[in-house]
């Protein structure tokens, strides 16, 4: 319920309404609109993806990913996935339902293999699966109060396949990039959480005053404001390409990023779309290890 509500089913969310909205009398649509336009201008504050403007090493390992052999993926392995991968209530336009998947998924394991490969052997991700179907919650105690669009964010809903495949994606990625990960990160890895960090903190601080000489233990905290939203795609792929990343998932990786756009629904209404320069996909696997590595 927290992504909205599923295709055709009426909304009876409590409508979060700005007060300078209220005053210019606008529709629910033309809410949504602005909206729209004000979280896609944070993407906007960096350079799109742009190929020609990598390094001359780059160019050429994405040029021989294009033209390498690419594995294929085997039926089984596709079943797996989707027997393993969890399936949200909420969807996007084009989803498969939740029901047919959980209780057919052997049916439609032939099909989706066939589709992953294509994606895999052309090296280009579906432009459906790089629209992030967003809506707007408020930051505030009082949700539903906001007095500004500061006090406002999003989450945001991509395609299921598309968050498959990029498990099976991460399959390929996660050992080649995990040595140079940052060995205190984390968030976003297997086998790791926020919690375990938590641990190291307070064992830090609890041995650190615990040392017979008295010692002290200072903590700064630092939040970059919209970091996730405000990504650089050229300087990710540059420092995937550093990590020796193999070049067939390089070139994936480069369609994944380029033309993201963004729908965004408020009220019952959705916007048209919007251009994502920036950032990472938000509500996907890929987009989250993207936003580790940068």
């Amino acid at each position: 319920r927290k992504l909205g509500n599923r295709p055709g089913e009426p909304w009876n969310r409590a409508v979060i309404t700005l007060p300078a909205y209220k005053e210019q009398n606008l529709t629910h649509l033309q809410a949504a609109n602005k909206l729209a336009t004000y979280f896609s201008a944070i993407s906007q504050t960096v350079e799109p993806l742009d190929e020609s403007k990598f390094p001359p090493a780059l160019q050429l390992a994405l040029q021989r990913g294009r033209t390498e052999p690419k594995p294929i993926l085997e039926e089984h392995r596709v079943y797996r996935k989707l027997m393993r991968v969890s399936k949200p209530n909420s969807s996007v336009p084009g989803d498969i339902p939740k029901a047919l998947i959980s209780r057919y998924p052997y049916q439609y394991t032939v099909p989706v293999t066939r589709i992953f490969n294509k994606v895999i052997q052309s090296g280009k991700w579906p432009r459906q699966w790089v629209q992030e179907h967003a809506i707007v919650l408020s930051k505030l105690e009082k949700s539903r109060f906001p007095a500004s669009e500061e006090d406002l964010r999003t989450i945001s809903k991509t395609a299921w396949l598309s968050k498959c495949l990029e498990n099976i994606l991460g399959d390929y990625l996660l050992p080649v990039i995990e040595p140079f990960l940052d060995p205190g990160q984390c968030g976003g890895l297997r086998k790791s959480s926020i919690t375990h960090y938590l641990v190291k903190l307070l064992n830090f601080v609890h041995t650190t005053l615990d040392k017979r000489k008295p010692h002290s233990a200072v903590f700064c905290s630092e939040d970059l404001s919209k970091a996730y939203n405000r990504g650089s795609h050229n300087l990710v792929v540059e420092d995937l390409h550093s990590m020796h990343t193999p070049g067939w998932i390089l070139s994936l990786v480069c369609s994944y990023l380029s033309g993201r756009s963004l729908l965004l629904s408020h009220n019952g209404s959705t916007s048209s779309e919007r251009p994502l320069p920036g950032g990472f996909g938000a509500g996907t696997w890929l987009g989250g290890m993207l936003f580790i590595v940068k």
